[in-house]
């Protein structure tokens, strides 16, 4: 069993055994090259849900200015794998068997890179989460009381990952946080008695399949993306190719999960976001002038955390009560 204790955020480069070497890297660059076209995809939809009725809002501007952020992040790390797998390739042909790939002071600089560019993903894309986490239990100070704290212990963990290259204490911290996620999640669910009764609005108006809903739910709940962190951090103590894999995987999906979470806001296809529940923040109606403007917007009788002032529910901008909820307020 491997020792945790001396993983590094990404595996060292200067292997004696080519196969290994090669083995790590060519599987690792197809998963992400694999995920990474998802991402793509996503991060297209996302900009253009945001620019469709312009940024008028905070939310908008650092959701977007996320997005791209974390794009190009995930692409710089693809780009650092793929050219690994060359370099490993044209190493092994052109020096034969037992030759060190890279020298030491590229080794470390690589790592460094691709541990910088990983753990800017894993803390934007972290705030995103906690920040919806917020909104769906209607801001409340302790949520954000809680959702503070959840984000100090992903900096601080990941900065210390970054800085000694500890994956072991980064990741465990990630699945131990969007574990709570996710049940809070779950529990905000069941404690509102109208989500049922929205949801079933939502279903019948847009009638998505079955497929379309459990994507839906398993992306806006973060069952899929918290099951993915834990299996990182088992692999990390169980299995030096299996967590080298894992984290290939998890470079690209910390960046994917919180750009889909924007896409599902942005374009009002929410499940799990019903009506407040009595005492809440009371929703507003929209003007008419503000549903012509945001004519993408599927119904504005659909109600939620989403849609509690004029412009929220069509233009996926949140504000309750005049007050615009920014991300960097997480």
């Amino acid at each position: 069993m491997s020792d945790p204790v001396h993983k590094t955020c990404f595996a060292d480069w200067e292997l004696l055994d080519q196969q290994t070497a090669q083995f790590n890297v060519s599987y690792g660059a197809m998963l992400m090259s694999g995920i990474y076209s998802f991402l793509a995809v996503a991060f297209a939809l996302a900009v253009h849900q945001l620019r469709s009725n312009g940024l008028h809002t905070k939310t908008k501007k650092a959701l977007l200015a996320s997005v791209i952020i974390m794009f190009i992040m995930a692409t710089a790390l693809l780009a650092g794998m793929l050219y690994n797998v060359y370099w490993i390739t044209t190493t092994y042909l052109n020096q034969g068997r037992g030759e060190v790939f890279m020298s030491e002071d590229s080794a470390v600089a690589f790592n460094t890179i691709q541990s910088i560019a990983f753990t800017i993903n894993v803390i934007l894309g972290q705030a995103i989460v906690l920040w919806h986490i917020w909104v769906i239990w209607e801001r409340r100070k302790w949520v954000l009381g809680v959702s503070i704290v959840m984000f100090i212990a992903t900096l601080a963990t990941w900065i210390v990952s970054a800085l000694y290259l500890l994956m072991i204490i980064s990741a465990t911290a990630s699945a131990a946080i969007n574990f709570c996620c996710t049940g809070m999640m779950i529990r905000k669910t069941k404690l509102r008695p109208q989500v049922s009764r929205n949801t079933a609005a939502f279903l019948q108006m847009n009638q998505p399949t079955s497929l379309e809903r459990l994507l839906i739910v398993s992306i806006e709940s973060g069952l899929v993306y918290t099951a993915l962190w834990l299996m990182l951090t088992a692999t990390i103590w169980t299995s030096e190719i299996a967590g080298f894999l894992m984290q290939s995987i998890m470079s690209i999906v910390v960046a994917l999960h919180p750009t889909l979470l924007i896409v599902l806001l942005a374009s009002h296809k929410t499940l799990l976001g019903g009506d407040a529940p009595n005492g809440g923040a009371a929703a507003h109606c929209s003007r008419p002038s503000e549903q012509h403007a945001l004519q993408h917007v599927a119904s504005p009788s659909v109600s939620g955390p989403y849609a509690e002032d004029d412009n929220a529910t069509l233009s996926g901008s949140l504000k309750t009560h005049g007050k615009t909820l920014s991300i960097t307020s997480v």
